[in-house]
């Protein structure tokens, strides 16, 4: 990997809870290559999943009585991996060589509209993969995906109303995101004016590893 850029853009509300309620995330992965054996894709695979679980830590939570709200804030996430050139090492002295020479971009936001409550999309421009035996190819694909998940619930209105509410008295002394929950304003639709955060941000945070 060549580098990783992280930056976190957050909003603060008033003293003294102080409690975060927009957050923008974006995480820039840069070029990533290498040559690697499947056990080695398996291992990274359950180590991720291991994380996801003790992450979350149900087995040492609080009963959901006794636990603290979770607030509605607003998230948006942006990851992107701008070139990836893997080649998987297989039995027989067989490989298989996946490029995706535009990378992988990842969307994410959580503001709640008429349309929908959760917004994910996966975007790969450029995919091939080629299945090669003594270095002789044997097979080649070339295709792009580009793939958007929208998530949502029965009670919408009520809980857009809560997140609309709770940045609305959050961001009461500032009023730096009121076109995130303004009455006529509806789910944020592509370039709309989500960057305007990047510039209210009370923290930005950013770590570069070369």
């Amino acid at each position: 990997m060549a580098e990783l850029n992280i930056h976190g853009h957050r909003l603060f509300g008033p003293m003294p809870t102080t409690l975060t309620y927009v957050c923008h995330w974006e995480i820039d992965a840069g070029q990533l290559s290498g040559r690697v054996r499947p056990a080695f894709l398996e291992a990274v695979i359950s180590a991720i999943q291991r994380l996801d679980y003790q992450m979350d830590d149900f087995e040492n939570a609080l009963p959901r009585a006794l636990s603290p709200p979770a607030y509605p804030d607003v998230t948006f996430l942006r990851v992107g991996l701008r070139r990836l050139d893997l080649t998987v090492w297989g039995s027989q002295e067989t490989a298989t060589r996946i490029l995706l020479p535009e990378g992988i971009r990842v969307e994410f936001q959580n503001l709640i509209g008429e349309k929908y409550s959760k917004k994910t999309r996966l975007t790969m421009p450029h995919i091939s993969a080629g299945e090669a035996l003594v270095w002789t190819e044997v097979a080649f694909i070339e295709t792009s995906l580009d793939i958007t998940i929208y998530t949502h619930t029965s009670d919408w209105y009520e809980r857009r109303e809560l997140q609309r509410n709770f940045l609305h008295d959050q961001d009461r002394e500032t009023r730096r995101c009121t076109f995130l929950y303004s009455s006529d304003t509806d789910t944020i639709r592509e370039g709309s004016r989500v960057d305007r955060i990047d510039e209210a941000g009370d923290a930005h945070q950013a770590m570069m590893l070369w």
